[in-house]
C-alpha cells in the first residue's frame, strides 16, 4: 500500500436500522455513523445524509477535494 494513501484512510463503522413512519406503511430507515479511530458517533434520518455525515469526520480540504473530482466525472 503506498503510503499517501495509508495517511488519508478514514474508517467508519455504519448501523442501519428501520423505525416505523407516521403511515403503516412507511417505514423510515435511521443510521449511526462511528468513526472507528476516535470513537465518534453521528445520527442521520436517510441516506442522501450519508456522505454529509461522513464529511463531519474528515479534514474539509480532502472533503472538497474529492466532491470537485466527482464533479468532474
Amino acid at each position: 500500500m503506498p503510503q499517501s494513501f495509508a495517511r488519508h484512510t478514514v474508517s467508519f463503522i455504519v448501523r442501519l436500522w428501520v423505525e416505523p413512519g407516521a403511515q403503516p406503511n412507511d417505514p423510515q430507515w435511521r443510521g449511526q455513523l462511528e468513526h472507528v479511530g476516535s470513537g465518534e458517533k453521528a445520527h442521520f434520518q436517510d441516506f442522501s445524509s450519508l456522505p454529509e455525515t461522513v464529511a463531519k469526520f474528515l479534514p474539509s480540504s480532502v472533503f472538497l477535494h474529492t466532491m470537485e473530482n466527482e464533479e468532474e466525472q
